[in-house]
């Protein structure tokens, strides 16, 4: 797997029932190609909505919620799609089997956390927890955290940091809901909800 390729995918994006690990067949392909080029204006955060949880204690559902994407085959195939689009260059089904066989069974989330030092993200693990079932990360990349403004207090210091996490397919059943847990080097816990039987 070349996590560089999903890293690039996911920042140039920065978010008819196909379910998330169910496999991809050429319809599929076609399907989620057609959604990349027919809202290829659309902003990302509506882009990225039906593949978005927000932290589960969040106050607010705004953009400076923490939030994670669920990175399935499909949105991979879309996103290429939708980029593809806006340079005004071809659209192949080939293009789109090279991405899927890069991230063959893998399933990609991309969370996007937010702390009070420059250190709150430092040694990030994560946990899928599905019933009685805890699922570890098998990779792990984090971004060294960044200083943002705070939303409605611009003194008071605030640190961003975006994290991709991958698991394997094989380990999760894709019929019932999800708990991912990214737990940051502070102890903080950090919760989103995903019933992938809705997602495709």
């Amino acid at each position: 797997m070349k996590i560089s390729t999903v890293i690039v995918l996911l920042l140039i994006v920065c978010t008819f029932p196909v379910y998330a690990v169910t496999p991809i067949n050429e319809a599929v392909i076609k399907d989620a190609q057609t959604y990349g080029t027919a809202h290829n204006q659309m902003d990302v955060a509506e882009f990225l909505a039906p593949w978005t949880a927000y932290e589960e204690k969040a106050a607010k559902i705004t953009d400076s919620a923490e939030k994670a994407y669920l990175y399935t085959p499909y949105l991979l195939i879309a996103v290429d799609a939708r980029e593809k689009s806006q340079a005004k260059k071809p659209v192949k089904v080939g293009d789109s089997e090279k991405i899927l066989s890069d991230y063959a069974g893998y399933l990609s989330f991309s969370v996007t956390l937010y702390g009070d030092t420059p250190q709150f993200a430092d040694k990030i693990s994560a946990v899928i927890k599905q019933g009685n079932k805890d699922i570890f990360a098998r990779d792990l990349n984090s971004a060294a955290a960044e200083r943002i403004s705070a939303a409605g207090n611009s003194n008071k210091p605030l640190y961003m940091t975006r994290c991709y996490l991958y698991f394997f397919e094989r380990d999760i059943d894709p019929n019932k809901p999800v708990m991912l847990k990214v737990i940051t080097g502070e102890k903080q816990n950090h919760s989103f909800y995903f019933d992938l039987a809705k997602i495709k």
